[in-house]
């Protein structure tokens, strides 16, 4: 496989499906070589003392960056998107443009619940897990 640096950037948000608020700490990943069968996704590569990260995890705002992607067609997924069945999107990148995409996450379910410390303290909890 022939491994193609380039200088476009793919940016975009991923947000909760119910009601739109931003989602931090999902990876972002892009498949390439999509036409030859091939594929890159997520990792880094050290050459020359220089260094390339590929993927990206959305930050306290959703917000995420994809760089020094090659121009071509890729498929653009969240945190095991592609094993589960979930959202992919098919981007095309070309010079000139930064596409920006927006992943709708459902929430696969919640706990929620209290415990009383041995001081008679009462805390509550919740927790939500997320599938892309």
């Amino acid at each position: 496989m022939l491994l193609q640096l380039g200088e476009l950037e793919l940016r975009g948000r991923v947000v909760d499906a119910d009601d739109g608020s931003p989602v931090p700490g999902l990876s972002v990943f892009a498949l390439a070589g999509l036409e030859r069968g091939e594929s890159v996704g997520s990792g880094s590569m050290e050459q020359d003392g220089e260094r390339w990260e590929f993927g990206s995890v959305s930050d306290a705002e959703g917000r995420f960056a994809l760089s020094h992607l090659a121009a071509g067609r890729y498929l653009v997924g969240v945190d095991g998107s592609a094993s589960r069945g979930g959202a992919m999107v098919e981007q095309q990148l070309a010079p000139g443009e930064v596409p920006e995409i927006e992943f709708r996450v459902p929430r696969t379910g919640s706990v929620s619940g209290s415990a009383r410390t041995a001081a008679g303290t009462t805390r509550t909890a919740r927790c939500s897990r997320r599938r892309a």
